[in-house]
């Protein structure tokens, strides 16, 4: 059986800053238990580098989009209020 267990948390006010501060303790029994923990921490990786990537590309649309609009925004000129 994995157990994690958080020892400690300490926080710290240092001048201009907030210094957060945690100890965590993995117990492990046997090997099996080691090499279980290390196939759950890579799928968990694995599935953050994914998030990252589609993240990436979904911010290199936005930013394409963005920069259609303020292309059509300088080719139209200035846009007056009807009122």
């Amino acid at each position: 059986m994995i157990c994690l267990n958080i020892q400690s948390k300490k926080v710290e006010l240092q001048k201009d800053k907030v210094v957060v501060t945690e100890t965590r303790e993995i117990n492990l029994t046997d090997g099996t238990e080691i090499e279980d923990l290390k196939r759950k921490l890579r799928t968990e990786l694995g599935s953050i580098v994914r998030s990252v990537k589609s993240l990436k590309e979904r911010a290199e649309e936005i930013k394409g989009i963005l920069g259609e609009i303020e292309k059509q925004e300088k080719e139209a000129g200035p846009i007056k209020d009807p009122a």
